[in-house]
């Protein structure tokens, strides 16, 4: 690998390089290349999962790439992610502004908005295992670690109030089925309203008391980091430790009241006929 310091035995790039997985270049910076061994594990992955998405009532969905400005704008990620974003103006079209997508969170709306949706059918659990692109700062790039590319098993779960618990649960159990499959121990933490973010603080008790209720539910110990949730909403994080004991943020469940069903005006048609906001449950096992 180009230009890489000496590393400590174990470290991951140098397994990766060794069974000839991955490599980094300097063209790429934070893009990992993936070589035919690395692309047979890769899918491995892709393919046990969608097994399990299978068996869990999951549809899947993929999104466009690139998108307008405007949905971002529209999500609140312009205002507080716009740094950790890719975007530029169409070279043929001055008027029209562009980004890469960091994230899938507000085109799954698209999907879902896409027909009318009644009670009856949420949970609606849209999954796409999609590729994203987000500008982390040079000096904080490292192996697989922190990138700047990166592919996201990512899933949005529209449900009604009263279903949330039961899914995060399900969540719960799925995150800990895959991670003891390959021997692993996750920590978990809930992560709890930063000082900016969107919604009222009775959106924020209640989206945190819910996600409390399905750790407690689940029998899971964890611990609260206060001010550290997502701008849109509260989060369950997965944390494992490396082969030098260095703590890693994996993958996450967070429970969103605003950002998605009401900017993007996502709704189901209750049982008296009235129109509701669904709340929306993001979630990824793997993290990336």
């Amino acid at each position: 690998m180009d230009n890489e310091p000496q590393r400590e035995s174990g470290d991951h790039r140098d397994i990766g390089q060794k069974l000839d997985l991955f490599s980094f270049h300097e063209i790429a910076p934070g893009a990992p290349f993936w070589h035919h061994n690395g692309m047979i594990i890769f899918k491995e992955l892709e393919n046990h999962l969608r097994e399990e998405l299978d068996k869990m009532g999951y549809e899947e969905i993929s999104t466009p790439i690139m998108v307008k400005k405007e949905v971002f704008e529209r999500s609140g990620h312009w205002e507080h992610y716009r740094e950790n974003m890719f975007y530029f103006d169409n070279p043929r079209d001055e008027n029209e502004h562009l980004v890469i997508k960091p994230m899938n969170c507000p085109e799954s709306t698209y999907v879902y908005n896409a027909k009318t949706r009644s009670y009856k059918d949420l949970p609606v659990r849209l999954a796409e295992i999609g590729r994203l692109h987000r500008n982390e700062l040079s000096g904080t790039l490292g192996g697989l670690f922190r990138v700047r590319q990166i592919t996201m098993d990512d899933a949005h779960v529209y449900a009604m109030p009263k279903q949330v618990k039961r899914e995060v649960v399900s969540i719960i159990g799925m995150i800990e089925k895959f991670y003891t499959l390959f021997g692993l121990t996750p920590a978990y933490v809930l992560a709890t309203r930063p000082e900016k973010a969107l919604g009222s603080k009775k959106d924020w008790d209640t989206a945190e008391k819910a996600l409390q209720s399905a750790l407690e539910k689940s029998g899971k110990n964890f611990v609260v980091a206060e001010g550290e949730g997502a701008f849109y909403g509260p989060k369950i994080e997965i944390h494992l430790k490396d082969s030098q004991n260095r703590d890693w943020q994996m993958g996450t469940a967070q429970l969103d009241l605003v950002m998605l069903p009401k900017q993007f005006e996502t709704y189901y048609i209750a049982e008296d006929g009235s129109k509701k906001l669904p709340w929306v449950i993001h979630r990824a096992i793997f993290g990336s």
